[in-house]
């Protein structure tokens, strides 16, 4: 089995340190939302940007905008119904 890959035994090559893993899509959640929270130590910071999925980051941004402008929307019908 250490022959197919090269030596390197599988729980070894995590281990490594050129390999990184992506984080999955609710840690990236969690990161982007300390990040719009505005509080994050900069340590973390770094280890967040070195290792987001930037198409998870792209589907949480797209997920952010669709939910603001459907509240803003809502909001403003809201008001308007209470005003006539």
């Amino acid at each position: 089995m250490s022959s197919l890959l090269g030596g390197i035994q599988p729980e070894r090559q995590m281990e490594e340190p050129g390999i990184q893993r992506k984080l999955n899509f609710f840690q990236t959640l969690r990161a982007v939302l300390w990040a719009m929270f505005g509080v994050r130590r900069g340590s973390g910071w770094k280890e967040d940007v070195s290792k987001l999925n930037p198409v998870y980051v792209i589907l949480i941004g797209i997920m952010f905008g669709i939910v603001f402008v459907t509240s803003l929307v809502l909001l403003a019908s809201w008001i308007v119904s209470k005003a006539v």
